[in-house]
């Protein structure tokens, strides 16, 4: 999809589709062009609330106040509505009484890529987007002298936002057999050359060398052996230094600590976090923020097998610390453990967040 920034009204764009929002259920307001036909097709404009006229070719949404969360919902709904409708050109108002609009267009323009979102790598029939492209007015902002170079910035970071997200959709969704430790490795680097970015990949040699004994115990049992990815975005003179460290269980079957056959079906989702930290790191080089950022990914697969760790084994962590087994499917703890070792190792960082799927404990503790 193309995006286009335009100060003309939003009645003097030509599109073969409008969206229009319904701000605070005002169907006064001047951009609202069907009243009747709205409360006669009970439409209450409540958040994400749609309805489609296709005789006038408008499409209405609503949102319950102007803020970016339900900006970017409501546009993902009306992207949806639409997804499967021959419409090519849409056009839509971006409207609120302040001269900061660049929020909303960034929120309109991440709505859109994001509802737009399938994944259908799998699928013999492929589903077709026919949207090309997308007008926002800024109408509403007429008599605030606004700065376009800004509200291009920020569509530009709403895209990049957005496709790094489903980016991260696309790691995440994609099955075991075809995303396993050394894949995500390889995705790593194919970012670093991309984007220019600095990356480090450990195999199980230098994870051996590191004595990240506690990782390497959780992937022993996989044929697909473990990594631990090291992404860096440096520009001169950062602000601060950041670290991000995402649990990458490409698989996790519970290990000998099996989990129900139910649980297992949706572990591929168990890669979450390092993919997170992998579409991040896409974003920030694209958008090459004034920030020192480190993403780490422990990157393992929790098998059986007669060489799986087991529980009542006692395993020493890269700091030294030992940690008894009870539960094999305890193991994005133990992933996790050596992964922020290591990067407190490498990288001084003002600030340290790690990204993961944890834990069912959670649940029993609540």
């Amino acid at each position: 999809m193309n995006f286009e920034l335009t100060i003309n009204p939003i009645d003097s764009v030509e599109a073969q589709l409008e969206i229009i929002l319904v701000i605070d259920k005002d169907l006064d307001h001047r951009f609202i062009k069907d009243k009747d036909l709205l409360e006669k097709s009970a439409f209450k404009s409540g958040q994400d609330e749609s309805c489609l006229l296709i005789e006038k070719d408008r499409l209405y949404i609503g949102v319950e106040s102007i803020g970016s969360q339900n900006i970017r919902t409501a546009v993902a709904t009306g992207i949806r509505r639409v997804k499967s409708t021959p419409y090519k050109t849409v056009k839509i108002a971006s409207y609120m009484n302040h001269p900061k609009c660049t929020a909303v267009i960034r929120a309109m323009v991440e709505g859109f890529i994001l509802g737009a979102y399938t994944f259908d790598k799998y699928k013999t029939k492929k589903s077709k987007l026919n949207i090309e492209s997308i007008t926002i007015s800024l109408e509403d902002y007429r008599e605030f002298e606004l700065d376009i170079k800004a509200c291009a910035k920020a569509l530009e970071k709403g895209q990049i936002s957005a496709e790094a997200t489903n980016f991260t959709r696309d790691i995440v969704n994609t099955t075991p057999d075809d995303c396993y430790p050394e894949i995500m490795a390889n995705i790593a680097k194919k970012l670093a050359k991309k984007g220019g970015l600095e990356c480090t990949i450990l195999k199980p040699k230098e994870l051996k060398k590191e004595k990240m004994e506690a990782l390497l115990a959780v992937g022993r049992a996989s044929r697909h052996k473990s990594r631990v990815i090291h992404l860096a975005h440096k520009p001169e003179n950062p602000l601060a230094t950041v670290s991000l460290i995402g649990k990458g269980l490409t698989y996790d079957s519970g290990g000998l600590s099996l989990k129900p056959s139910g649980s297992m079906v949706t572990m591929k989702l168990d890669k979450s976090g390092g993919s997170a930290v992998l579409g991040i790191m896409k974003a920030i080089s694209e958008m090459n923020l004034p920030i020192e950022v480190h993403g780490f990914v422990g990157a393992v697969e929790n098998m059986i097998g007669g060489d799986a760790y087991k529980p009542d084994d006692v395993l020493v962590a890269k700091n030294g610390k030992t940690i008894e087994v009870r539960n094999t499917d305890a193991e994005g703890r133990l992933v996790l453990a050596d992964t922020l070792c290591y990067a407190q190792q490498e990288v001084k960082a003002d600030y340290i967040f790690d990204l993961a799927t944890l834990t069912g404990a959670s649940v029993v503790a609540v």
